[in-house]
């Protein structure tokens, strides 16, 4: 397919397998997306267009907007299958070809304190209310820091309520990270997580898993203050508890699914508020806790011990 001549608009009809929660197939779909130049003042951009994005980038690797576009639209039939709520409007996303452009972009956008707060990230890439910003680490590196932040970018779109807690927000969005390509169509392959799973096996053989209250009661803001490492095992442990819930075998599997089917919705916070004020010593749970709690369970000893023994079969780590 030849991608030269950025000044010519076209428009590119792809045909994907999208896959969705849990590795099913849908049939074939059409993916449309019009390719055009962003006239940028020191340096070479494309803005490509689809029925829900409009991605910025400096990248010039065609086979990078391919398959970025590709990623994009399969994400949002995921996501929107899983929680049955969708953005009003179109999602944008920035891809910048370095870190220096990144850094440049995020500090024109925003106040000197917050754009601080995103040039410590280390990952790739954040999710700012309503753009999602990233830069280019590699193919399949760029791909999977995207595949999360669409996650929050949707989310953050689509939610009609405050938002969701940290846990199940960020355990979500490492959920959707995973996937493989089959051609040009990208599989969803949440189990096959790597990089997660070998980050949980660390911190089970360590003994430096969070403890389930922790977890409830934190946010990646406060973790990513602390070290490199507890960064790591939070998301790891987050998507970890995650697979536990999707996991058809677990016990907490249904209870799993009501909350999907309320997250995000002003249902999710007069149920969890109300829930806060009756449970005893309620200063001290926070709106995350109460929300697991309310919808999961309320004996977070056994939940715990029960997510333990889970993790180290997932991971193949014994003791």
């Amino acid at each position: 397919m030849d991608f030269g001549g950025f000044m010519l608009r076209r428009t590119v009809v792809l045909l994907s397998l999208v896959a969705v929660a849990g590795c099913a197939t849908k049939s074939p779909m059409s993916v449309t997306y019009q390719h055009d130049p962003w006239p940028l003042k020191t340096a070479r951009g494309t803005k490509l267009d689809t029925q829900h994005f409009t991605i910025f980038t400096t990248v010039t690797d065609p086979t990078f907007h391919e398959a970025a576009v590709q990623l994009a639209e399969a994400q949002y039939e995921r996501f929107s299958e899983l929680i049955g709520m969708e953005p009003k409007q179109k999602m944008i996303v920035y891809i910048f070809s370095s870190p220096r452009q990144w850094a440049a972009f995020t500090q024109h956008r925003f106040s000197p304190e917050l754009a601080g707060a995103y040039l410590r990230i280390r990952n790739g890439g954040y999710t700012s209310n309503d753009i999602a910003a990233l830069y280019m680490m590699g193919r399949y590196a760029t791909l999977t820091v995207m595949a999360h932040e669409l996650w929050h970018l949707y989310l953050n779109l689509a939610a009609v309520s405050e938002p969701v807690p940290a846990w199940i927000n960020e355990g979500l969005a490492s959920y959707f990270e995973a996937h493989e390509w089959d051609g040009k169509t990208p599989v969803f392959t949440p189990t096959k997580n790597l990089f997660r799973r070998e980050q949980l096996s660390l911190a089970l053989a360590q003994n430096r898993l969070f403890t389930l209250k922790e977890l409830l009661n934190t946010n990646a803001g406060v973790v990513c203050r602390g070290s490199q490492e507890r960064v790591l095992i939070y998301y790891a442990q987050l998507w970890g508890m995650i697979v536990y819930l999707q996991d058809p075998a677990s016990p907490y599997h249904k209870d799993f699914k009501q909350l999907l089917g309320e997250l995000g919705t002003r249902t999710m916070t007069m149920k969890t508020r109300g829930y806060q004020t009756t449970v005893p010593d309620s200063e001290n749970v926070g709106f995350g806790e109460a929300f697991f709690r309310m919808y999961i369970s309320e004996d977070l000893e056994n939940f715990e011990r029960d997510c333990r023994t889970y993790f180290q079969h997932l991971t193949g780590y014994s003791q």
